[in-house]
């Protein structure tokens, strides 16, 4: 429920403005969203930054995340791969629905998803990143039927994170 970094508008503290209290300086270099958990990474000059982000430009580092879903995930392991407008229609980002055609703003958007275990109707889902897009473990998992517990945006499944 914390801000990565400040948002325009909202006047409430973030990760970014604390750890700039703490270290003097500080530069955002990987955030995730508000209403998720997950490690930030911060850089502490704007050379590191620099350096740090294009290293996630060219994926020469990986990004795995636990997601905890709603339903028996089917496959062990399989491969999403859509493309991303930022309004499918409704206001929310999403894929373009396959047969419609691509405007051109829509990016590609590749996910690696693999069941780690399923109980009582819930699965925990890994998904490794290929790309890097706003909200793409969510969209991906929710668009396959497997909305991530909690998710308050995407999915109308309620109930904690573990």
């Amino acid at each position: 429920g914390v801000l990565s970094v400040p948002a325009p508008g909202r006047r409430e503290p973030s990760v970014l403005t604390a750890c700039q209290r703490w270290f003097g300086r500080a530069f955002a270099v990987h955030r995730i969203d508000e209403g998720t958990s997950g490690v930030m990474l911060f850089a502490l000059d704007e050379a590191t930054q620099a350096r740090l982000k294009d290293l996630f430009e060219v994926h020469d580092i990986e990004r795995r995340y636990l997601a905890w879903v709603q339903g028996v995930f089917p496959e062990a392991q399989c491969t999403v791969e859509s493309w991303f407008v930022r309004d499918r229609g409704d206001g929310l980002r999403g894929s373009v629905p396959v047969g419609k055609s691509r405007p051109t703003d829509a990016k590609r958007a590749v996910t690696h998803l693999a069941c780690i275990s399923s109980s009582g109707g819930r699965s925990v889902v890994e998904a490794r990143l290929e790309t890097g897009r706003t909200h793409q473990v969510r969209i991906h998992l929710a668009e396959r039927g497997f909305p991530i517990i909690g998710d308050d945006l995407y999915s109308r499944v309620r109930g904690g994170r573990r």
